[in-house]
């Protein structure tokens, strides 16, 4: 009896250390499909998430699984919506992630909660639209905080945030 539970509790290990690991690979993914403004990213990220829920992670429960369900939806219709306008602002999408990213890993170092991370991606994404603005390929023209950048800042920064963010928590709650 006791050789059958201890093998029973070996697989159990394994199986979450699976999940463990596919939750990371998924996040990692989700944050490189954000490059791109044609993959779906946030649902990768939100599948990395599922996956740490399942792992048994921490801090993921029901209700982080439903606010995250609902901003990846958000973001989903946002994109569908601005399919045409996304295209022509392909070129800041790099500088608004990179910049989410760097905000997303300043937050984690600030202090490791949900909110430190997801205003770190935001204010890094906004710095991200900003520094990209001010580049030679960046619409100079685009008055900042006008609608036409906050459409920018919604269709890429939007996106950007919420992967980002999404990874954050996941890889915080696993570690």
């Amino acid at each position: 009896m006791i050789p059958k539970l201890l093998s029973l509790s070996i697989v159990i290990a394994q199986s979450m250390s699976a999940l463990t690991i596919t939750a990371i690979v998924l996040c990692a993914l989700g944050v490189a499909a954000s490059f791109s403004t044609r993959l779906p990213a946030v649902l990768a990220s939100y599948a990395g998430l599922l996956c740490a829920h399942f792992a048994g992670a921490v801090y993921v429960d029901g209700s982080v699984l439903v606010f995250w369900a609902v901003a990846t939806v958000l973001v989903l219709g946002i994109g569908y919506f601005n399919a045409g306008r996304v295209a022509l602002m392909r070129p800041g999408n790099s500088y608004i992630l990179t910049a989410a990213i760097a905000g997303t890993l300043l937050g984690f170092l600030v202090a490791p909660t949900a909110a430190a991370l997801i205003g770190g991606s935001a204010i890094g994404a906004v710095l991200g639209a900003i520094a990209f603005r001010s580049t030679p390929r960046g619409p100079r023209a685009l008055p900042l905080f006008s609608p036409v950048f906050i459409n920018f800042m919604c269709a890429s920064g939007l996106r950007a945030v919420v992967a980002c963010s999404i990874c954050g928590i996941t890889v915080a709650s696993l570690i």
